[in-house]
């Protein structure tokens, strides 16, 4: 499983509509996302963090480094169900922001 989601205009806005996907996962599955977005040198202070939810709002991996365009998480799925892929806006100097989520399901070899 692979796949990539678009998030075109993340902002700190509580509309999550804007700055989330959900993506149905498999109790068991081994997964591995990141989330980027585009850095424009030195005088970018755009800072946007990653976290996954579940089904009841409880963070199960989140990534939130300050000073770096790409953000990764891994995690095991605890229970089948629709996870939330949220980018959540800590700063920027920029509105809105355009953010790409990738996800893949790790192969057990």
């Amino acid at each position: 499983m692979q796949s990539l989601i678009i998030l075109p205009k993340t902002d700190k806005s509580n509309d999550l509509s804007k700055n989330s996907r959900q993506v149905y996962l498999t109790k068991g599955d081994k997964i591995r996302a990141s989330l980027a977005f585009l850095y424009n040198g030195s005088n970018d202070k755009t800072d946007i963090d990653f976290r996954i939810k579940d089904s009841n709002g409880n963070i199960i991996a989140s990534s939130n480094s300050s000073n770096k365009n790409v953000e990764v998480v891994k995690f095991n799925v605890p229970t089948s169900g629709l996870y939330t892929f949220e980018a959540y806006r800590y700063s920027t100097n920029k509105n809105p922001v355009e953010v790409a989520i990738t996800y893949v399901k790790e192969e057990n070899n």
